[in-house]
């Protein structure tokens, strides 16, 4: 685990904004691929991740295979207004095909 003091954050901005590269096997699925992370258990996945993009388009199933040549993820709790309920997973408000 990491612990940064608040003075130091700001020498975190630039990984934080733009992110950092994990090489990961093909064939791994959403749910796979950050459980082998430190912090993501099956509990936060289930409760806390509300929000997936897969490369710049929302998903709804942690089965989703990361799929692309250099796939990209964002992850997010759930987000504020209708943005957050029409992206969140499974969101009655938006359904997906």
């Amino acid at each position: 685990m990491l612990t940064v003091t608040p003075e130091k954050l700001p020498l975190f901005t630039t990984v934080l904004q733009s992110g950092i590269e994990i090489l990961t096997p093909a064939g791994t699925s959403l749910g796979q691929f950050p459980s082998a992370l430190p912090g993501f258990t099956a509990e936060y996945l289930a409760n806390t991740l509300q929000t997936i993009f897969h490369n710049g388009s929302a998903v709804d199933y942690l089965t989703t295979v990361l799929c692309g040549e250099k796939p990209t993820l964002a992850f997010s709790s759930a987000m504020p207004g209708v943005a957050g309920a029409i992206f969140r997973k499974i969101s009655p408000f938006f359904p997906k095909p």
